[in-house]
């Protein structure tokens, strides 16, 4: 059985190192995973004057990741924090009628500075701790990869050695902390 991982980007840029990352994961990890990328970028503004009634992409975007096995979280870092499209589905999300509680996770984040997305991720975990999203985030696997643009090639391929065995580690990782997961549910 493969696993349904839902991989949502936080970038907005079309040339996203981010979404990168994740299509790497993706053709990387097929046999084992199968990674769909789920764009927050065109999504409506939260505003509870339309929170009853969402827009139709806002409430496809809803269905489509509560449709998901699991979840990976995408962030880039701007300004020291997650992109304000992330917050905005996340927001979203967080209306959903639990649509990602429980739900195992991990995150990745990426960037040309030196310490990948680390305040970032930081931000997105205390976002995800409202009760009212909460996933099962992996613990002890942070995947924070500093200086992207010399650890990977132009086509969207690793070329660092110790990031693609750190790759390995995370994804083995979050598969053991899936079959626990679902064990336990």
């Amino acid at each position: 059985m493969t696993i349904k991982v839902k991989a949502i980007i936080g970038s907005t840029s079309s040339t996203s190192y981010n979404l990168k990352v994740v299509e790497y994961l993706q053709k990387k990890y097929s046999e084992k995973m199968e990674i769909i990328p789920v764009f927050v970028k065109d999504l409506e503004l939260f505003s509870v004057d339309i929170e009853r009634t969402p827009p139709e992409n806002v409430t496809a975007f809803m269905e489509n990741v509560r449709d998901a096995d699991a979840l990976l979280f995408a962030v880039p870092e701007y300004n020291f924090s997650i992109p304000g499209a992330m917050k905005n589905a996340l927001d979203w999300l967080s209306r959903s009628n639990f649509a990602i509680k429980e739900k195992p996770a991990f995150i990745v984040g990426a960037s040309m500075g030196v310490l990948g997305s680390v305040r970032a991720q930081l931000h997105l975990r205390e976002i995800l701790s409202n009760p009212m999203l909460s996933p099962s985030i992996m613990p002890n696997n942070e995947v924070y990869i500093g200086s992207i643009h010399q650890k990977m090639d132009e086509v969207g391929n690793f070329t660092d050695e110790p990031t693609i065995e750190f790759l390995d580690l995370v994804v083995n990782n979050f598969l053991q902390f899936y079959s626990k997961t679902k064990v336990m549910a």
